[in-house]
């Protein structure tokens, strides 16, 4: 009875170790292929630097209401941060009077506590998002640019696999790493030099 248990035992960690192995398997084939594809393009950054992202789009194009951008902001630095990633943010300046004093808006400037803008767009519901990175400390030289789209097939292959293994292990939602999250762990590993 004993050999029985030990036996059922180690087949059970023995398909959880493959069913890890199949899942990162499907991660270096998506990643490999966004790279492949020009969906990743990462030169020269400092990856101890401060990270500032800016959601691009205020007023949503179709309906003129207002985009929660600082939802998608707060959520981008939630996960870089996790990744250990120095995060800042930003404020805008406005020259508000003009030489005679009069009030009107002559210039909005965006001026921030870091090194490199996070720019980016389609966060939230989007199947897709864009990112590009510039480095403020160069003339805002674009050093980066990521295009996830979640309608890829290899990404639906990964997050498909990804997500009935959390399902069939019970794994508490909130522990499970979000397709972004995955995506900057898979960027730091192979570009932080």
């Amino acid at each position: 009875m004993k050999n029985i248990l030990i036996t059922l035992a180690l087949l059970v960690s023995f398909s959880s170790i493959g069913q890890t192995a199949g899942i990162d398997k499907l991660k270096a084939i998506w990643i490999d292929e966004m790279i492949e594809f020009g969906d990743i393009s990462i030169k020269n950054i400092d990856w101890t630097a401060t990270f500032v992202p800016y959601y691009t789009i205020r007023v949503n194009p179709y309906n003129g209401l207002a985009i929660p951008y600082k939802k998608f902001e707060s959520n981008l630095s939630m996960i870089l941060g996790k990744l250990d990633l120095q995060m800042g943010d930003y404020y805008t300046k406005k020259t508000a009077k003009d030489a005679n004093n009069r009030e009107m808006t002559l210039s909005t400037n965006r001026i921030a506590r870091g090194r490199y803008w996070i720019d980016f767009e389609g966060a939230g519901y989007a199947s897709y998002i864009n990112l590009t990175i510039t480095d403020s400390k160069n003339n805002f030289v674009t050093v980066g640019t990521i295009r996830f789209d979640k309608k890829v097939e290899a990404y639906k292959n990964y997050d498909k696999t990804y997500s009935k293994y959390i399902k069939k292990r019970k794994i508490d939602k909130r522990r499970a790493k979000s397709g972004e999250q995955v995506l900057f762990e898979e960027i730091l590993k192979r570009y932080n030099n």
